[in-house]
């Protein structure tokens, strides 16, 4: 299947939740991710607050960076999620990315993955409408 690129609109927050700036990015679509990652440029670009914490992996310290966001992409918007930064995995993905959107991001917004045509060449990223509750 061909992979989904998305454009996103993707701003930073500030300690007390509030926007700090925003930008346009591309995203790749990454089921098997467990977490939404951005580079570090962006993260610089939209500013805000990114935290760096060491974390201990096999007796190896590992720093990781989080970095606190709304994400907006079309018809599937969230207002806060925390995501790792990092120049490495963001590399790998290819196709100009400067986000790869996890399950994380995926599971919060009830996303539908949708391949079209031969291979995927045509492919989507859905979120479904919510429903009206139904009164008993």
């Amino acid at each position: 299947m061909g992979d989904i690129v998305k454009q996103v609109d993707i701003c930073g927050l500030d300690g007390k939740g509030r926007r700090f700036r925003c930008a346009s990015a591309t995203a790749l679509v990454d089921s098997g991710a467990s977490k939404t990652v951005i580079s570090e440029d962006l993260a610089e670009r939209i500013g805000g607050g990114m935290l760096g914490i060491p974390i201990e992996i096999e007796g190896r310290k590992i720093p990781l960076k989080l970095a606190a966001v709304t994400l907006r992409a079309k018809g599937c918007g969230i207002d806060a999620l925390a995501v790792a930064v990092d120049d490495k995995l963001i590399s790998r993905a290819g196709h100009g990315a400067e986000v790869i959107l996890g399950h994380d991001y995926l599971q919060n917004k009830r996303a539908v993955m949708r391949y079209y045509g031969y291979e995927g060449r045509r492919s989507e990223v859905a979120c479904p409408k919510p429903r009206k509750r139904r009164r008993r």
